[in-house]
C-alpha cells in the first residue's frame, strides 16, 4: 500500500517535470533504459538496493553507467531516489509514470505472444489493424513463447485475447471431456 502511495507521489511530480519540458517520450524512454538495466543486470539492482552500500558509493555507481547517456533531469531524479531512499520503489514509479505518459499521450503498449518471432511486417500489418479498430498508437512487444504452438496472445492491460492453438485445443479437449460417454458410441 504504502509502495503504491509513494510511487504515485514521485511518478506525478516526474509527469509534472515532463509537461514543463515537453519531454514526456524522453523521460520515459530514458526511465525504461534504467529499468531494463535492473532486469538484465541483477548485480546493478543488487548494489542500488543494498541497505549497507553507502548512499554515496550507490551514487556514483549510477553516475558511471548511466551520466552520459539519459537526460539531466532523470539522472538528477534517480540521484534523489538515492538520497531518499526511495530507489526501492523504482520500477512502481516507472510504471505509474509509463502508465501517466501513455494516457496523455494515447499511447496503447501491447504484449504480442507468439511462437516464433514476428516479422516486421507481420509487426506492422498488426499495428495499423489494432490502431484502426482503436483511438491510440499502438506500440507492440513482441515476446516469444514456443509452448502456444501457433497462433497469437495479445495482453492490453489487464485483459488477454487468446488466439493461440493451444487455447484451441485445450478448449476442445475440455468440451470432448463434457460429452457422456455414452453419446460418442463407446461402452
Amino acid at each position: 500500500m504504502i509502495q503504491n502511495e509513494i510511487a504515485k507521489k514521485y511518478s506525478e511530480a516526474l509527469f509534472s517535470l515532463a509537461e514543463e519540458k515537453d519531454e514526456f517520450i524522453k523521460f520515459k524512454n530514458d526511465l525504461n533504459s534504467i529499468k531494463e538495466a535492473f532486469t538484465e543486470h541483477k548485480e546493478f539492482k543488487n548494489v542500488l538496493f543494498h541497505p549497507r552500500i553507502k548512499i554515496e558509493e550507490k551514487k556514483r555507481i549510477f553516475k558511471r553507467i548511466f551520466k552520459e547517456k539519459i537526460s539531466q533531469e532523470i539522472y538528477n531524479f534517480i540521484q534523489l531516489l538515492i538520497d531518499k531512499r526511495r530507489i526501492f520503489y523504482i520500477k512502481a514509479i516507472i510504471s505509474q509514470f509509463n502508465d501517466l505518459v501513455n494516457d496523455r499521450k494515447k499511447i496503447l503498449e501491447i504484449e504480442v505472444v507468439s511462437a516464433i518471432e514476428l516479422e516486421e511486417n507481420m509487426k506492422n500489418r498488426l499495428k495499423d489493424k489494432l490502431e484502426k479498430g482503436m483511438n491510440y498508437e499502438v506500440v507492440l512487444n513482441n515476446t516469444v513463447n514456443p509452448e502456444i504452438l501457433g497462433g497469437l496472445v495479445l495482453k492490453i492491460g489487464d485483459k488477454i485475447i487468446d488466439g493461440s492453438i493451444q487455447y484451441k485445443l485445450n478448449t476442445l479437449s475440455e468440451k470432448i471431456e463434457k460429452i457422456p460417454v455414452s453419446k460418442l458410441g463407446v461402452e
